[in-house]
């Protein structure tokens, strides 16, 4: 039976460079349910921050980004490189929406402001949500 501090010395390491399933480790068979349970737990948060990841990218593909031309040393053209990237898609969208939104609705209301920007941006996620 290892000791608590062991497990976790293990979890720990694991967890820095999980390539191996942590419940084979051999010296560690009497733990293999717990460190299973472990291994499942990691993978399932790792996706979800990588779903999230990928949506904070979806949400920030610049929406006007500027190219200039790329030249090698010996002066010849090599092609077009992205420069700046722009405005965030999400950005140039809730921009859209607020500007078509009837403002009297929201006008004198308290905050209306930030309610108008808020649903500016609901608005925006979900014409990023209609273009998948």
């Amino acid at each position: 039976m290892k000791t608590v501090e062991e497990i976790q010395k293990l979890k720990d390491g694991w967890r820095k460079d999980p390539i191996w399933d942590i419940e084979t480790t051999e010296g560690f068979e009497e733990h293999q349910q717990e460190l299973l349970e472990y291994r499942k737990k990691c993978e399932a948060e790792w996706k979800t921050k990588a779903e999230e990841r990928r949506k904070q990218e979806e949400r920030n593909c610049p929406a006007f980004p500027s190219l200039k031309a790329k030249y090698g040393y010996d002066g010849e053209y090599k092609g077009l490189i992205e420069d700046e990237p722009g405005m965030a898609l999400r950005d140039y969208f809730a921009g859209q929406a607020l500007a078509g939104m009837p403002h009297m609705e929201y006008y004198g209301k308290k905050n209306w402001q930030l309610l108008m920007a808020k649903f500016a941006y609901e608005i925006a996620d979900a014409m990023l949500q209609a273009r998948k």
